[in-house]
């Protein structure tokens, strides 16, 4: 396979791409909009493996497992309790699926680095790479390197070079010519009159205005694709030792502090579950009062668990890892962490009765993945603890594929009218 020829398809691809972006994922032209986001979502896998490809990269497991939650998501956008939410689910594993496939994740695969994955995906790999389409094109469309001569290149090249400085240059035309209208009135009324001497088609206008921003669209996606495609083990190796030194040199407030911090929230849970038992046991005896109790409280209970995952956080990211108070902070954090796992069991108990009683709503459904996620994620904080043994990448993955059986879950219920 011609390496070279996969690169020089994977130069001219991304603008078509960028286009349908602005055209599928935020204008859609399907009844159904999932239809519009998943020929976009394949396309821009094919587009990424490509020039991945062309690079030398091999496709990995870690890699398959992101391309298919990324296009689960986009399939089940239309079934999602919240598009918004699958839309923003969508662009964080399409970036994660990019930093997978050319192998820069900090850790080589999916771990407690995410959010620093993610933040060098979304601007570190790509504002500062935007200039990578035009070097590219530069490699793969001037003068082989044994028939350059006096280092002159091709004029395909010029020609490229030239249509894409016209492309960037057109929203400063467009751009220009609003500023002149809004300082002078006649000078914007001569423009319309000008405009609709054409006779414009509304779609038209639509159509070029999605060609101009395009560009930009286009220039970041290359340079996310291109920089991680270009990328070395030797500098994902680099990458994950000062990624871990920094880490460790987060890790210098006395673990007392957090011991306080923990036990202050434990105690107070504790005193919480002696008042709930009580309700319990007072509401239960009337099927009214059960009623009653089914509604409250889905959305506070997810909100504790919340605060609950970022005292552990906190505690795991700052605390020094030494001593005696570094081994009360590992119990008591367990012990919040088992709180937790009840507070989620309380969600579940609410969300049970009331579905039992009122059926499928969308919020519901959304509060009961987020017990289920953040109740995992206590149980699998448990057992990093015990086990001094990272267990976040399991979570995030769990995480995702929750979501997308969750979406499927409720486009189920919709069908069946539950």
């Amino acid at each position: 396979m011609d390496k070279t020829k996969l690169l020089r398809a994977g130069v001219l691809l991304p603008y078509p791409l960028a286009y349908l972006y602005l055209r599928f994922v935020f204008d859609s032209p399907f009844t159904y909009e999932s239809i519009g986001v998943t020929i976009f979502t394949v396309l821009f896998v094919l587009v990424n493996e490509l020039i991945c490809i062309g690079r030398g990269k091999k496709i990995t497991a870690e890699t398959i497992f992101w391309y298919v939650v990324l296009v689960l998501t986009a399939v089940t956008a239309d079934m999602a309790p919240s598009y918004a939410v699958s839309m923003l689910g969508l662009h964080l594993c399409a970036v994660y699926a990019v930093l997978a496939s050319g192998g820069v994740l900090t850790e080589g695969k999916t771990g407690s680095f995410i959010l620093t994955d993610l933040l060098q995906g979304f601007f570190v790999r790509t504002f500062p790479n935007m200039g990578l389409l035009f070097e590219d094109i530069k490699e793969f469309f001037g003068k082989k390197a044994d028939e350059a001569q006096d280092g002159h290149v091709s004029k395909s090249l010029f020609s490229l070079l030239g249509a894409g400085i016209l492309l960037l240059m057109l929203p400063l035309f467009f751009l220009a010519v609003s500023l002149l209208g809004d300082i002078n009135p006649a000078f914007a009324r001569a423009v319309n009159d000008i405009w609709n001497l054409f006779d414009w088609d509304i779609e038209i206008s639509n159509i070029i205005i999605r060609c101009i921003f395009a560009v930009p669209v286009c220039l970041y996606l290359y340079g996310l694709i291109s920089s991680c495609a270009k990328d070395t083990s030797l500098n994902a190796k680099i990458r994950l030792e000062k990624a871990l030194k920094a880490r460790e040199g987060r890790r210098n407030v006395p673990s007392g502090f957090t011991c306080f911090l923990e036990i202050a929230f434990a105690l107070l849970y504790l005193v919480f579950f002696v008042f709930e038992a009580g309700t319990l046991s007072t509401w239960f005896q009337d099927r009214f009062l059960v009623v009653e109790y089914a509604r409250r409280g889905f959305f506070e209970l997810v909100g504790i668990m919340v605060i609950n995952m970022i005292i552990f956080l906190v505690a795991n990211t700052f605390a020094k890892r030494e001593g005696i108070a570094y081994k009360l902070n590992r119990i008591f954090l367990t012990v919040l962490m088992s709180e937790s796992v009840v507070f989620s069991m309380l969600s579940f108990l609410k969300l049970y009765m009331y579905f039992y009683k009122w059926g499928y709503t969308i919020k519901r459904m959304l509060a009961m993945w987020g017990s289920l996620v953040l109740g995992v994620a206590a149980v699998l904080a448990i057992i990093s603890i015990v086990k001094k043994k990272d267990r976040s990448g399991l979570w995030i993955r769990f995480t995702a594929v929750s979501y997308v059986v969750m979406c499927l879950a409720t486009g189920l219920c919709t069908v069946l009218e539950l």
